[in-house]
């Protein structure tokens, strides 16, 4: 039996069937930057895409979809900027509450390759990741005084006026 949760194995059952599908679905994997491939692996993954359906109470079906929402953003399927709309589609949710999972699925799942993810999708898609694709709510978790100053933005070093 197939997991649900499981960004890989999700669609086994088809994939399994067919060859051509099943390498082109690793050929995708294995182009992409590692730490990628270790959310789309990780039994974390599959444990915080179970929290989010049981927190927000989808059904199976629902769940099925949500995982294959995230797989289709890690592989670069779908455009990042684009989660909120394909949420509320693939679910069949209202917008606000595709957004809230949106948000979850953001800042719970996708935070820790979320810059690699950015960057894959505006060398495939040609545009950044709209702002809507990160959490709303959440502001920087970092108080000002301890986030890291920019002493030589250039990395340069003036060594014509050291003493």
């Amino acid at each position: 039996m197939r997991n649900i949760y499981s960004p890989i194995e999700v669609d086994d059952d088809s994939l399994l069937l067919d060859d051509e599908k099943h390498e082109l679905f690793y050929s995708k994997i294995n182009a992409l930057p590692q730490n990628i491939q270790d959310l789309l692996f990780s039994l974390d993954t599959e444990d915080k895409l179970k929290n989010i359906a049981v927190q927000t109470k989808l059904n199976q079906n629902q769940s099925i979809e949500l995982t294959r929402l995230v797989r289709d953003v890690l592989i670069n399927e779908i455009y990042l900027g684009d989660i909120i709309k394909e949420s509320q589609k693939r679910l069949v949710v209202s917008e606000e509450f595709a957004r809230e999972i949106a948000n979850q699925i953001v800042s719970v799942i996708l935070a820790p390759a979320l810059e690699d993810i950015k960057k894959i999708h505006v060398e495939k898609f040609g545009r950044p990741a709209a702002d809507v694709a990160t959490p709303s709510n959440s502001k920087s978790q970092i108080p000002e005084r301890d986030k890291p100053q920019i002493i030589n933005p250039g990395n340069i070093v003036n060594l014509r006026n050291k003493n």
